[in-house]
C-alpha cells in the first residue's frame, strides 16, 4: 500500500515538473568586426551585446538596491579549475529608472551593451574567450531563480 502511494507520488510530481516552464533566457553575442585583432600585451575591451526577452528587465550594475540581483560578466571557471584572471574592471552602462513594485528601480531592458573589459594577453596567436553572463530576469510583479549563460568566442592577438 505505501509503495503504491509513493508510485502515484511519484508519478504526479514527474508529470508536474514536465508542465513548470524554464525562465526566459538572454540571448548574448560579442560585436567583433571580421578579421578583428587585439594586440599582444595591451588589455582591450569587447561590446558584449545582451538581448532580454520582451517583457522582462534585469537590475543594472550596480544594483539600486543591495538585494538586487544584477546583470553581470564574470570568468567562465571549469569545475575543480582555478581562475585564469582574464577579465579587467567592467565598467557597466546606466539602467533606466523605472518603478518596479512600488520602488524605483535602474533596470535594463530590451537590448542593452556591456563594454567587457580583458586583461593582457601575452602570446600571440588563436585564442578562446569563456565569460558567464549572470543574470535574474524579472518583470513587475516577480522574478525567476538567478542564471547564467556562457558566452564563447575566439580572438586573434597579433
Amino acid at each position: 500500500m505505501n509503495l503504491k502511494k509513493i508510485s502515484v507520488g511519484l508519478l504526479v510530481v514527474l508529470l508536474c515538473a514536465g508542465f513548470v516552464q524554464a525562465g526566459p533566457k538572454p540571448k548574448a553575442k560579442f560585436l567583433i568586426k571580421k578579421n578583428e585583432t587585439f594586440k599582444v600585451g595591451k588589455a582591450f575591451t569587447i561590446p558584449l551585446e545582451v538581448k532580454i526577452p520582451a517583457g522582462w528587465h534585469a537590475y543594472q550594475n550596480p544594483p539600486t538596491e543591495d538585494y538586487q540581483i544584477p546583470l553581470s560578466v564574470t570568468e567562465y571557471v571549469k569545475k575543480g579549475e582555478k581562475k585564469k584572471g582574464i577579465l579587467g574592471k567592467t565598467k557597466y552602462p546606466k539602467g533606466k529608472v523605472k518603478i518596479v513594485t512600488g520602488e524605483k528601480a535602474a533596470v535594463y531592458s530590451n537590448t542593452v551593451t556591456i563594454p567587457v573589459a580583458f586583461k593582457a594577453i601575452k602570446y600571440k596567436g588563436e585564442h578562446t574567450i569563456k565569460i558567464d553572463l549572470n543574470y535574474q530576469f524579472c518583470d513587475d510583479q516577480s522574478c525567476m531563480p538567478p542564471s547564467k549563460l556562457t558566452i564563447t568566442q575566439k580572438i586573434t592577438v597579433k
